[in-house]
């Protein structure tokens, strides 16, 4: 390339380019209703250990949507049996009991909406993670000057308060089944949070939390292979 085409070319300013560029975003909707949770109920995978290794093992059902599948499970079995007067009348029953069930477990489901809060989440430039840092050392009395050590007596204020300063700036919105929206999370807020949100809906805010601050987004598979 001669010099004269490299200086037609028009240049760009690369930090410029990269503080442009577009921060990830994710929500989530966690459910606060545990006892209209519990009755609808659903069915997960379990596992046990035979000889030392893990094996399928099974089912944990519980609620509506348990006896659902149970349910069906049990009508399958019937089908493949012979179909004498009581194998056909019980699967009759098992199939206007699954009906009841569905009819109910709609019910659940719609209250249990209701019950919904959509957290929107936005991953965090540097500039913000260290304000996060900052806030925290702040807050514990330690020197706020990142470069200095945190003081061994502080250490453990430090590592508790460090992850509610970053997860309060990661909540940048909250919405309520109605679209309402909530006023700001503070980090005193989150440090509560975990305490009177139900424990399984709190996992799943913290898991989607660490998903986008902290797994890879562009798989290095992706970008070198030969084809990309």
């Amino acid at each position: 390339m001669t010099d004269a085409i490299k200086q037609a070319r028009s240049t760009f300013n690369v930090i410029d380019r990269l503080k442009a560029r577009p921060l990830l975003t994710d929500k989530i909707t966690v459910y606060t209703d545990e006892t209209v949770g519990r009755e609808l109920g659903g069915e997960e995978a379990t596992v046990r250990r035979v000889a030392g290794i893990e094996m399928p093992g099974k089912p944990r059902r519980w609620g509506v949507l348990g006896e659902i599948a149970a349910l069906g499970e049990k009508n399958a079995a019937l089908q493949s049996a012979e179909q004498s007067e009581d194998v056909v009348a019980e699967i009759a029953a098992n199939d206007a009991r699954i009906s009841e069930l569905l009819d109910r477990a709609e019910e659940l489901k719609k209250t249990l909406a209701a019950s919904g809060l959509t957290f929107h989440l936005q991953a965090l430039p540097p500039e913000i993670r260290d304000a996060a840092h900052v806030a925290a050392r702040r807050h514990i009395g330690a020197p706020e000057d990142l470069e200095e050590e945190i003081p061994e007596d502080l250490q453990r204020a430090y590592d508790a308060r460090v992850p509610n300063e970053i997860m309060s700036r990661v909540i940048v919105d909250i919405l309520d089944a109605e679209g309402a929206p909530a006023q700001p999370l503070t980090a005193d807020d989150m440090d509560q949070l975990p305490r009177i949100m139900p424990g399984s809906e709190f996992a799943r805010l913290a898991a989607k939390i660490r998903d986008l601050l902290y797994n890879n987004t562009i798989a290095e598979s992706v970008v070198d292979s030969a084809d990309f």
